[in-house]
């Protein structure tokens, strides 16, 4: 089975998908893009999170987060 949309090579902030793996649920398989951070951690998430233009909220593993705190404390 191949997914809808292959978004494998998309840049969105601080991720690239490496590669897309299917996840069995309840309800259904479910597609999610693994992505690989610049700090080096991979995280999964769902393609359409970071495909769609209007909805990219996901930039990050979360290592940005304690950036911005660093940020702003300094």
């Amino acid at each position: 089975m191949r997914p809808k949309y292959d978004i494998t090579g998309l840049k969105s902030g601080h991720l690239e998908v490496v590669r897309m793996e299917i996840t069995p649920k309840s309800h259904g398989n479910e597609w999610r893009a693994i992505c690989k951070c610049v700090c080096g951690k991979e995280v999964d998430v769902r393609p359409a999170t970071l495909k769609e233009t209007y909805c990219r909220r996901i930039k990050s593993c979360g290592c940005r987060q304690w950036e911005n705190k660093l940020r702003k404390l300094s």
